[in-house]
């Protein structure tokens, strides 16, 4: 972020002092893990006639069902034609008004986020006018985002109401024929989707390094031996998805470790980007990754001084 720091704000004066903020603007950007209905309404009564919103969210089906976020926020921000897309990896809650500020905390969109009914969550947000840099991120991300339209809500909603019958519990999913049609299909990276350690220097691995990588795969700590589980919180990162779309979309048998390190350098969106030395570390974490992890769609291919990854079932 690059935008100039302007204060800290807590709890309840970040309400107020989003609140302020919208009375006069022209766009909003709202990038909430979390969006409840009751919090969009806040935002409709709060905002000029003609300004643009656009809402992602990240609606992974546990948020839905357990209520953390509401489904019907979709109806509700298409009847007052705004933008709703989601990103079932977004965790991060940052609310951009105009070009002139930038809220970036802990706070979702929800009541208890926001202090809507006079209490809530102890939240804490940054506000800082946003550089060109910050807005053409957060606007390429969030062009990169399934947006939602109502034949793909009527798909997703039929679903939703078929859990109990289904006997849904709150580790499923949504099915695999809808999660290829929401599932984020994001071409560039920022440095924070990427690996900070090989599962190797996990174990002696600490602070930020590791808290990131835990974060990475949303656990609060790493058994190594849960091999199962880490593959399937491992191919739920976009660092997967842009793996296994390089290795499939490229032309050869084996994409080597040169080629990928060089189409990771170029993907990334941060400015200014790492260093190739540092890429190729990034890179070399991913292969061992694949290689501890063993995934059935991706294979490592040695030769006699690189290493290639390369889709199994092309090989088959």
């Amino acid at each position: 972020m690059n935008g100039l720091l302007k204060s800290i704000i807590f709890n309840k004066d970040f309400n107020d002092s989003i609140q302020e903020s919208l009375s006069s603007a022209s766009y909003v950007y709202i990038f909430s893990a979390f969006v409840k209905t009751d919090a969009l309404k806040w935002v409709a009564n709060n905002i000029g006639e003609n300004t643009q919103v656009k809402v992602i969210a990240r609606w992974q089906f546990n948020d839905l069902i357990s209520g953390a976020s509401d489904i019907t926020a979709y109806k509700f921000a298409n009847q007052n034609n705004w933008d709703f897309a989601i990103n079932t990896n977004m965790h991060f809650k940052i609310y951009l008004i105009d070009e002139k500020k930038l809220y970036v905390g802990s706070a979702n969109l929800t009541n208890s986020g926001f202090h809507l009914s006079g209490f809530g969550n102890d939240e804490a947000s940054v506000q800082v006018v946003p550089s060109s840099i910050d807005i053409m991120q957060l606007r390429r991300y969030a062009d990169s985002c399934c947006i939602i339209t109502d034949d793909l809500y009527e798909k997703l909603i039929e679903y939703y109401n078929k859990r109990d019958k289904q006997q849904i519990n709150l580790k499923k999913d949504w099915p695999s024929d809808l999660k290829n049609k929401i599932i984020t299909t994001l071409d560039q990276l920022w440095v924070h989707d990427l690996f900070f350690n090989s599962p190797q220097s996990l174990e002696s691995a600490e602070g930020e390094h590791l808290s990131h990588d835990r974060a990475l795969l949303n656990v609060q700590g790493i058994n190594l031996k849960q091999k199962d589980d880490l593959l399937n919180r491992f191919k739920s990162t976009l660092l997967w998805d842009w793996v296994y779309r390089t290795v499939g979309n490229s032309e050869d048998k084996y994409v080597r470790f040169g080629e990928i390190t060089a189409k990771l350098h170029n993907s990334l969106l941060d400015d200014p980007k790492p260093y190739r030395k540092t890429v190729k570390s990034f890179v070399s974490n991913i292969f061992e990754w694949v290689r501890y992890l063993d995934p059935d769609e991706i294979g490592i291919k040695k030769f006699n001084h690189t290493e290639a990854l390369f889709l199994i079932e092309q090989q088959e």
